[in-house]
């Protein structure tokens, strides 16, 4: 069975699919009736973004968190020194603009047409991690029996099972299912629940960035993992 449009066509084997671009048909990708399914609804995409989505969501259930052996992991910074327990900084989504937008004493300052400069800082509000056009946050980490967590003040940086926002703040240690995993995705530090597929994401909503894990069909065509990147102070 085939189907076609302009920019790709697309083969099917049995319970499996392949998608190939008709400028190119060494480019191409391969998805299952699942991934298909999904795969239709997203026709205007172009075949680029739909085939790095294909990847990327292939590799997120290739791989669950990709947790090293307690001990083994160690927090970096962006660039690449190691960040010991207690060690202040901060983790920022936009490096390119980080050192410029902090270099600026005036950064909280409306400019000429009365307007902040845009900044989107993680930021902590009412005990949970989202993102906000001010200053990020400011976070420390600590080890406990091998295992790295994020802090904020005294309090752990979790991923609540049953609350309106994935990452929070509590007192006490988090149990395994509520613990914060991360990793890296190259030099970025990405972030998942310590036992369960989906990366978190960022999803803005009139000028607020909320994060979020993906689930079900996100994990196929959700957007992409939020990448940070620890600033020593």
């Amino acid at each position: 069975m085939a189907g076609c449009d302009q920019r790709f066509f697309v083969v099917a084997y049995g319970d499996r699919y392949e998608c190939i671009d008709t400028e190119n048909t060494d480019n191409r990708a391969e998805y299952t009736t699942e991934e298909m399914y999904i795969f239709v609804r997203q026709t205007s995409e172009s075949f680029a973004s739909l085939k790095r989505k294909l990847e990327q969501a292939q590799l997120r259930k290739a791989t669950f968190p990709n947790r090293l052996p307690n001990g083994q992991f160690k927090l970096s910074d962006y660039l690449g020194n190691e960040v010991i327990d207690g060690e202040e900084f901060r983790l920022t989504r936009d490096l390119e603009n980080y050192h410029s937008y902090y270099s600026d004493e005036g950064r909280g300052d409306s400019n000429e047409d009365g307007r902040k400069p845009r900044y989107d800082g993680i930021v902590i509000v009412e005990d949970f991690m989202m993102l906000y056009p001010e200053d990020d946050a400011i976070f420390t980490s600590e080890t406990i029996e091998g295992i790295v967590y994020l802090k904020y003040g005294e309090q752990y940086v979790y991923c609540p099972d049953d609350h309106d926002f994935a990452i929070e703040l509590t007192q006490e240690l988090p149990d395994k299912s509520e613990r914060l995993h991360m990793e890296y995705d190259g030099n970025a530090l990405i972030f998942s629940h310590w036992d369960k597929f989906g990366y978190a994401y960022e999803e803005f909503l009139d000028h607020k960035g909320y994060i979020d894990f993906a689930e079900g069909e996100d994990l196929c065509f959700g957007n992409d993992n939020m990448q940070l990147h620890i600033v020593k102070l």
